[in-house]
């Protein structure tokens, strides 16, 4: 069960890295146009 959290954790952080990505590079178009 704890491997299956540990699971569920990562793949939240994952999702949440992704989300932080994406709006890093929106900031960068932005600023560069």
């Amino acid at each position: 069960y704890k491997h299956t959290t540990s699971i569920f954790d990562d793949f939240s952080h994952y999702e949440k890295r992704q989300e932080e990505e994406e709006s890093v590079k929106k900031e960068r178009q932005g600023r560069g146009k």
